[in-house]
């Protein structure tokens, strides 16, 4: 597996989302796919200061998502709201 340079990171500053208009907030992301070869997984790694979302509400009907929080806490929106810390 190659390194994965710092520089992979991009910036994105809080804008309306084009379909919902919900803003999420500044958020930096680095989709790890490409960078290291995936072709059957998909990782999307996201630094996300307090405040912004990773995302609107949305579903898959046919893929599964997984989170998996490094450090500091979030809430998980599915039916209820689900607390979740670092680990």
């Amino acid at each position: 597996m190659p390194k994965i340079p710092a520089s992979a990171w991009r910036d994105h500053e809080a804008a309306p989302h084009p379909v919902s208009g919900q803003t999420d907030g500044p958020y930096s992301e680095m989709p790890l796919g490409d960078l290291v070869g995936l072709t059957q997984y998909g990782v999307h790694l996201e630094r996300l200061p307090p405040g912004s979302r990773s995302s609107h509400r949305h579903w898959h009907e046919e893929e599964d998502e997984f989170v998996y929080l490094l450090s500091g806490e979030l809430v998980l929106i599915e039916e209820g709201e689900v607390a979740l810390v670092a680990g």
